[in-house]
């Protein structure tokens, strides 16, 4: 089931000129556009250059997808798939892959950290629903087997994003600033079914990586207030860094300082944002929050804030007797069965 993550698509393929395929989708009724090499999230589907492919014809690029979501998203997906296939000579080769992004935003580190354990645990069985060439450690999705432990000590973002380059088959290098994790094992593909039974698989393996995070995680009161206004200020592009000159918590966007909080400022602020109760003051004239605080609900809004710290809250005091019985628990049966397929045909 494609749920309602947001979610983005990389199609890298060769064969054709990149303006040739950026007019064939556009025909289709979808925004694209060619342009320089670039990380810029757009509004746009766009086209980009790739070093990393092995040209064909002296041509080769990658198709990028703005954030998509639910059903329109697939749809728009499904016209692009189309519109590529309908341009004579694209095709793929073994330089390409297929590299869909993941919204983590509303997750704790705790269940990135269990996605990766998790796929890192049963990559020996998603390499069987892969080509050969993109098992093992090729050199632009290198193997996580051997890593599963690196997130082990990872209590934010920031840090966890530190800790692993981005050429693995699971790259959390850009969970602190964008607020997704990418999966980069798949083959070069211009087929539409592929790519979605691929993305529907894996947004049912993170849903049940959460619920089996809720089981296992269990952290103390204190650690819950920290970590749950920590990660709303990363999920908003914000870092967080202990500053020992200060004895106090700096936050810091790309641009400047913005201020820094202490400890009790943390706890103020998760319990009064729970409240909802962010922007008013205590009965004696003293603000509820630290005016730092009060400035980010400014720009991010109280009410994102607020459901941040409300999810996190939820996250680790719910019960749960959930249990992992394999790499296609919680899969909905077509997408099994077609892993079923691909396994056939691929070994």
């Amino acid at each position: 089931m494609i749920t309602t993550k947001k979610f983005g698509i990389e199609i890298e393929f060769v064969g054709a000129s990149l303006e040739q395929v950026a007019r064939a989708i556009r025909l289709a009724g979808v925004d694209c556009y060619v342009e320089s090499w670039n990380h810029i999230t757009r509004e746009h589907w766009k086209i980009v250059t790739d070093s990393s492919l092995s040209s064909q014809g002296g041509f080769a690029g990658e198709i990028v997808s703005p954030i998509l979501q639910g059903p329109a998203g697939v749809d728009a997906l499904k016209k692009v798939c189309a519109a590529l296939n309908s341009v004579a000579g694209v095709t793929v080769n073994r330089s390409c892959g297929l590299h869909v992004h993941l919204d983590c935003n509303d997750m704790t580190m705790q269940q990135i950290r269990t996605v990766y354990e998790r796929y890192a645990d049963y990559e020996a069985q998603i390499d069987l629903v892969m080509p050969r060439s993109r098992r093992d450690s090729p050199r632009w999705c290198r193997s996580i087997k051997d890593r599963k432990d690196v997130y082990k000590t990872s209590t934010s973002k920031s840090d966890g994003a530190a800790r692993l380059g981005r050429y693995h088959k699971v790259n959390l290098t850009n969970i602190a600033t964008r607020g997704s994790m990418e999966f980069r094992q798949h083959a070069g593909t211009t087929d539409f079914t592929k790519i979605y039974n691929w993305l529907e698989y894996l947004m049912s393996f993170v849903e049940k990586s959460i619920e089996l995070s809720a089981s296992t995680t269990k952290i103390k009161p204190k650690s819950r207030w920290f970590n749950a206004v920590r990660n709303s200020f990363e999920n908003a592009g914000y870092t967080f860094v202990w500053s020992r000159r200060l004895k106090a918590w700096e936050v810091s966007n790309d641009e400047r300082v913005l201020g820094a909080l202490t400890n009790a400022d943390i706890q103020s602020c998760y319990y009064n944002t729970a409240r909802k109760v962010l922007n008013t003051s205590k009965p004696n004239g003293s603000d509820v929050c630290n005016p730092l605080v009060r400035r980010l609900a400014e720009q991010v809004g109280a009410n994102r804030m607020q459901a941040d710290l409300s999810f996190e809250n939820k996250t680790h005091t719910a019960e749960s007797t959930a249990t992992d019985t394999g790499w296609l628990d919680g899969v909905a049966q077509q997408v099994v069965d077609y892993m079923a397929e691909r396994q056939e045909e691929l070994n």
